[in-house]
């Protein structure tokens, strides 16, 4: 088994608690990144070093999603001004403009970076990827949260093939006819 890399790699290295990363993204002895046997392979060329916990939420959010349980452990850990340096460097990230509106979520603190981050709106969750909600703008970053709940608590629900065709099906709807139809009188 190679390196961890993302978010099984800070659980470890940062000791947070947090259920174990279903898919752990792990260094191998491939050219790209790719879905292997259970887990996430990547070529050591691409992995971040062990100590840089910012490229590993980077690499997360880019190939692992959003997990909210292990990045409201990570980022407070994350030194501010590291994340106002990157910003600085790259204004029209979407994955830095994510990672410091999260930062300042799960800090309670403000970054001291006054410029305006640069590029479109971002969405905190790929809707192709995860089962949404209405958009909130946070204008200060650019990024849309459109999670399940607010982000004290965000239910996550990923688009797997099963709850795809529960949704093609109107899972939801029938239900609530269902139980429109089969209600007793006197409810």
């Amino acid at each position: 088994m190679g390196n961890l890399v993302g978010y099984a790699h800070l659980i470890n290295a940062m000791g947070l608690k947090a259920i174990g990363v279903k898919k752990p993204a792990l260094v191998q002895p491939v050219t790209r990144i790719e879905r292997i046997k259970g887990a996430l392979a990547v070529p050591h060329a691409v992995a971040p070093e062990a100590g840089d916990f910012l490229a590993h939420i980077i690499f997360a959010l880019k190939h692992e999603g959003v997990n909210l349980s292990i990045l409201a452990q990570a980022l407070p850990r994350i030194e501010g001004q590291l994340l106002v340096e990157a910003i600085t460097q790259s204004p029209s990230s979407g994955y830095l403009r994510k990672v410091c509106f999260l930062w300042e979520v799960y800090s309670g603190a403000l970054l001291d970076y006054t410029d305006k981050p640069r590029g479109p709106g971002v969405l905190l969750f790929d809707p192709e990827r995860y089962i949404t909600g209405p958009s909130v703008r946070n204008n200060r970053w650019r990024v849309d949260f459109n999670g399940l709940g607010t982000l004290q608590y965000c239910a996550t629900v990923e688009r797997t093939p099963e709850v795809q065709a529960l949704l093609e099906y109107d899972i939801l709807g029938r239900s609530k006819e269902f139980i429109r139809f089969h209600r007793t009188p006197t409810e």
